[in-house]
This record gives structure tokens, sequence and C-alpha cells, in this order.
């Protein structure tokens, strides 16, 4: 409505948008939790209706990346980011949003909600299934929502210096397998090779 982003496919249940500014993005992802978390419960419907009396919560995902675009119609969306968004978007509970540090760190100065109402939350990283590594952090406008943190696996979790070590040896993990007294274990593949 404000011109800054674009509805560019609509997946299942699923709206996928992009904006100029990270900060334009996670703006409008709060507006959406504020909004969302003040309707009222279903009406209307049968009472054996699934949700009647609950109110209704989404799940956002919020990623970073270039996308190519025309002026007008779509020319590209570079896949991995959309998945991503996506993945990001699967490891929220109803009422969260997700989104990459990145983009939390290109917006945390210019988001519209009163310092004493806003929670950041990092989780580090995890494993995302299809994008691999990816760090996760919650932004909740408190006076609309409560942090909670990723509904994944504590094997899916990454430790950082372990991976940062397999990448510059040229691996990238894939899954975390196991932990021991002496160590993680993680099942990896040589960059660029397919999992």
């Amino acid at each position: 409505r404000d011109g800054e982003g674009q509805v560019l496919r609509f997946g299942g249940d699923s709206v996928f948008a992009v904006f100029d500014r990270a900060s334009s993005a996670l703006n409008r992802a709060l507006e959406i939790q504020r909004v969302v978390s003040c309707l009222p419960p279903a009406t209307g419907l049968p009472p054996q209706s699934p949700g009647v009396g609950t109110p209704l919560q989404l799940r956002i995902g919020l990623h970073t990346g270039e996308v190519l675009i025309r002026e007008g119609e779509r020319v590209e969306i570079i896949s991995r980011h959309v998945n991503r968004a996506h993945r990001l978007m699967e490891a929220a509970v109803p009422g969260q949003i997700y989104a990459g540090e990145a983009v939390v760190e290109a917006a945390r100065d210019f988001i519209d909600v009163p310092r004493e109402s806003l929670a950041i939350n990092y989780y580090g990283e995890y494993y995302l299934k299809g994008v691999g590594a990816t760090e996760l952090c919650e932004v909740v406008d408190t006076r609309f929502g409560a942090a909670h943190p990723p509904q994944l696996p504590k094997e899916n979790r990454f430790e950082p210096a372990l991976l940062g070590r397999l990448e510059l040896a040229g691996y990238e993990a894939v899954k975390r397998l196991g932990e021991g007294a002496h160590g993680v274990v993680y099942r990896a593949v040589r960059q660029g090779q397919a999992t």
C-alpha cells in the first residue's frame, strides 16, 4: 500500500513479497503481527469449525538476498532466498516473526516499536532443511506477543566455531549427528557437492 513492497508470488496459504529495505520488511511484519493479534476470534462459523474462538495467528519468515525484478513483472526469484525465508517461517510458532541475523542488523535502528516494547532474541545458528546453517533471530512487539525459542530439535543446533573450521577446510555441514564428552559430530560434504 505504501509502494515499499511488492507481492511476487502466492503459494498455498503463503505470500512471498520483496522490499527494497530490511527495515520496511520488518516494520511491515510487525504491523501485520499487531493487526492480526487484535482481530476478534473467528465468528459466523459453525461451532465445530476449526479455529472458532481462537485468534488468527500468522508465522512470518524474513531473509535478505538479491531478487531481480523488471518493472511491473517478475524476471527471476533467487530460489535459495525464497526457500530460506520459508524455512525461517516454518521454524516459528504461530504469531512469531523469525528473521535472518542480516535482516535484523540492517533494520534494528529503524524499527517502529517503542524500545521498551521491543524484544530481539538471537537464538544462534540452526540447520534448516534444504537451506543449511541459518542464524535465527526473533523480533517481538511485546505488547502483542511473547517470545518463543525455535521449535526445532536440539540436534539442529550448530556450534559456530566448529562450522567455521569446517568451512575453512572446504566442507559444508549438512546435519548434526551427535555429541559426546570430547566433541560434536556432523555429516559434511565438500563445498559445491550435492548432499
